[in-house]
């Protein structure tokens, strides 16, 4: 048996509660999260990555208790989908697909756990969006077709470095969580989503948005860390000065939330 040394955060890193997408594949539909995610966890933080499944028609919200007392943060990914309309109040359409609906269970429901606990949550692209709509907000389905509004979609190239790169400027708002890990200098990042906010939900203040007027991130009022960001940082790993700061910031601010 190894002796117990004490106490550090290395020895014992935070948990990161990670939301899964369904995906199907060849032998199925499988739960799973993309690897530049994992690959921007390993990077930049001492963090565990624990995938959180999401809940089918047959389990209630307590199949989730067990995890959630082992997590010190949750990271709500991106993905393809969308989150199902109803959900902010609008009829369903063409604009709104593809859709998840099993993820929305889940991921609605673990923001606003986050939220309510004051436990560390980082939402990007589609968990930006989740954060706006489980505060009560609304989303635009196609930001590309709004007057003097940019295509903020990825780009139809084969190319990845391309459609993963710098694609704009964000214009960060004075005296917000944004501002506190990187000031109010404009930053540059990358744009690959259809979707945005188009009402802010209850409780939110925006920390970051582009020339267009498109909200770039946001964060939750009176809240130790609960930040959401249209862009993708765990693209930009290595590359974007953004990077590293995010989750370094998320992954202090689950540190501190184990001290308590």
């Amino acid at each position: 048996m190894v002796a117990d040394q004490g106490f550090n955060m290395i020895d014992h890193p935070t948990i990161l509660g990670i939301i899964c997408n369904l995906r199907r594949h060849e032998t199925g539909i499988g739960h799973t999260v993309n690897t530049a995610y994992l690959n921007a966890i390993e990077n930049y933080t001492s963090c565990r990555p624990l995938l959180i499944p999401c809940l089918n028609d047959t389990q209630g919200v307590e199949f989730l208790d067990p995890i959630l007392r082992l997590v010190d943060g949750i990271l709500l990914t991106g993905s393809r989908t969308n989150i199902h309309p109803r959900h902010y109040g609008a009829d369903e359409d063409d604009r709104h697909a593809p859709l998840d609906t099993v993820r929305d269970r889940t991921s609605l429901y673990l923001a606003t756990w986050a939220i309510e606990t004051a436990t560390p949550l980082f939402g990007i692209c589609r968990g930006l969006q989740e954060i706006n709509v489980a505060c009560g907000g609304s989303l635009c389905p196609e930001l590309h077709v709004k007057p003097n509004y940019f295509d903020h979609r990825m780009p139809d190239t084969e190319d990845f470095d391309f459609n993963h790169s710098d694609r704009h400027d964000i214009a960060i708002q004075p005296d917000g969580l944004l501002a506190s890990i990187f000031g109010t200098a404009p930053k540059r990042v990358n744009s690959l989503h259809r979707q945005g906010i188009d009402k802010l939900g209850h409780g939110l203040r925006v920390e970051a948005k582009t020339e267009d007027g498109c909200i770039e991130a946001i964060s939750v009022i009176d809240h130790p860390f609960a930040l959401g960001v249209q862009w993708h940082p765990e693209h930009q790993t290595g590359t974007n000065e953004v990077s590293a700061p995010l989750f370094a910031a998320f992954e202090q601010a689950m540190r501190m939330r184990r001290k308590v």
